[in-house]
């Protein structure tokens, strides 16, 4: 059986971290180069019952998680693009296990249309 984190496992998802440039001569704040991290093997889960839905019937926010194999990094800045769509980290990353055992990383996301 195939758990994720294994070759073949799930999809691969891209993480995007910015990373903050050095100041202008003024001390201005200049935005830094964005770094990309790939995770294979992650299992993606998106959650259509808590879209948030605009005045016009059209879904502005949703939500998912990405389930990830133990040490993997995220970040709560870090943005994720899974099967094309970019998507925000939403809260902290966290270990999740169900029998008292890490499992690995779950991530919620956040993805404005």
């Amino acid at each position: 059986m195939k758990w994720i984190g294994d070759p073949g496992f799930g999809v691969t998802v891209t993480v995007i971290r910015s990373h903050a440039g050095v100041p202008d001569d003024y001390g201005n704040p200049v935005p830094g180069a964005d770094f990309a991290t790939h995770i294979d093997g992650c299992l993606f889960a998106p959650n259509t019952s808590g879209d948030e839905i605009g005045p016009d019937g059209r879904v502005i926010v949703s939500p998912a998680a990405v389930y990830a194999a133990i040490g993997s990094d995220f970040r709560k800045d870090d943005r994720v693009v899974v099967r094309g769509n970019e998507w925000f980290v939403d809260g902290e990353p966290q270990e999740w296990d169900w029998d008292g055992r890490s499992k690995g990383v779950r991530v919620f996301l956040r993805r404005r249309s």
